[in-house]
């Protein structure tokens, strides 16, 4: 058996500081499929419960799917223009909005020969989007989490980023947070 420490932060923009919390389990979907990126998600576990404060906020799991050109937030600690050797030393956020699934299909079809899956959404692009470093990171309207940084194409700019939509988890996710607490 591996053995592998990890360490979630919060409280801090900063890489450095912040509070630590040790996970104690990751729940990873049971029909994850790597070669195809269908159902990405899973639920962490930490050792304790955080402190909310100003700095560390609790989201909403979505029960309703996200509609054409919702503005979101995206934040995540990957590359950007300004870092393109390294990853940036504070959490990055932006601006994106929702793509329509014909119009995304559309496009990752003409350039990977590839579709979305109906469980994930598309957002950014036009120059703002997630990039190497943001897997898993949140897409968060008004305090509800609708969508986790899946993958994308690999110039991080050109076409919409793909997100598994978190609504079409819920029950899901539900039932890994239930099964946590007992």
């Amino acid at each position: 058996m591996i053995r592998i420490s990890i360490t979630v932060v919060a409280g801090s923009i900063h890489k450095d500081t912040g509070i630590r919390f040790g996970v104690r389990s990751i729940k990873i979907h049971p029909d994850y499929d790597r070669s195809s990126q269908g159902y990405d998600i899973a639920v962490w576990e930490v050792d304790s419960p955080f402190i909310w404060s100003v700095n560390i906020k609790p989201v909403r799991i979505a029960n309703s799917r996200v509609k054409d050109e919702w503005l979101m937030t995206l934040s995540g600690w990957g590359k950007t223009e300004q870092s393109v050797d390294r990853l940036p030393d504070y959490l990055q956020k932006v601006e994106v909005r929702i793509v329509n699934m014909d119009k995304c299909n559309a496009l990752y079809r003409a350039k990977h020969h590839m579709p979305i899956k109906e469980n994930q959404i598309c957002a950014g692009g036009r120059g703002k989007d997630a990039c190497f470093g943001d897997s898993g990171g949140p897409l968060v309207k008004d305090g509800v989490l609708h969508g986790v940084v899946a993958w994308g194409d690999a110039d991080c700019v050109s076409i919409p980023g793909i997100y598994t939509e978190v609504a079409s988890f819920a029950n899901w996710i539900n039932s890994a947070i239930a099964t946590d607490r007992k």
